[in-house]
């Protein structure tokens, strides 16, 4: 999971799979959750990110 911030919405963050959108930060599964459950958190819909934290074995 990649952490970048959303430039559509300062101060949120949109968490994208690996490959949908560039940042400097790669998660791992327990990380990526963790964010995902912070105030104005959410997963990327065009990847499918919330789909893919829950398949990750």
């Amino acid at each position: 999971m990649k952490l970048p911030r959303d430039l559509g919405h300062p101060g949120a963050t949109l968490l994208h799979v690996v490959g949908c959108t560039p940042s400097d930060r790669t998660l791992t599964r327990e990380e990526a959750l963790a964010a995902l459950r912070q105030p104005r958190a959410a997963a990327c819909i065009e990847c499918d990110a919330a789909r893919s934290l829950i398949h990750e074995t």
